[in-house]
């Protein structure tokens, strides 16, 4: 069972959202877990989930997955379907039996908007992981009851390596 709250902060208006995307090793398995919309902007999106992390865009996964190692192999913004890649994936290994946090995997982008007035665009971001488990796991078992009484392993992947490794994300930033 794999555990994790996923955010991504931004500046601007804008409409979008990133997604961690992760790979069994040695297999074919793969899911993603993505960011909430940011629906503040979009009032017919109001139903949009946020999990009880509106001011972050967030999203809460629990989902059962097979035993194994899985790699961090890509981060997608899909405002502008931005991809970056490591060349040494990070990776959380799961036995069966067990649940596992994986912490809170967030990316922060700026926005700028283009000399012509048209609207902001992807101008630069970081992204990492950190562990929130202080915040998430109330929200879990909330949205999750059957977490309750459980033993979560806190397995927080490496997030000053993402952040490195992720670097490329964009462009700079403004100050």
């Amino acid at each position: 069972l794999l555990v994790a709250s996923v955010t991504m902060e931004h500046s601007g208006e804008f409409f979008s959202r990133v997604g961690f995307f992760f790979e069994l090793e040695g297999g074919i398995r793969r899911f993603r877990l993505d960011s909430a919309v940011p629906w503040t902007i979009q009032p017919m999106l109001a139903s949009t989930p946020d999990d009880g992390l509106e001011a972050v865009n967030g999203r809460l996964y629990a989902f059962v997955v097979p035993a194994g190692t899985y790699l961090l192999d890509r981060i997608v913004i899909f405002e502008d379907s931005r991809v970056a890649r490591p060349d040494d994936p990070m990776s959380v290994t799961v036995e069966g039996g067990t649940a596992v946090y994986l912490g809170n995997l967030f990316v922060t982008l700026c926005h700028l908007r283009e000399p012509s007035g048209h609207p902001y665009y992807v101008a630069g971001g970081t992204a990492g992981v950190v562990d929130r488990s202080d915040r998430d796991y109330a929200l879990l078992f909330e949205k999750f009851p059957g977490l309750r009484g459980m033993t979560i392993e806190k397995r927080v992947i490496d997030g000053d390596k993402v952040g490195r490794v992720y670097a490329d994300l964009g462009r700079k930033c403004p100050d």
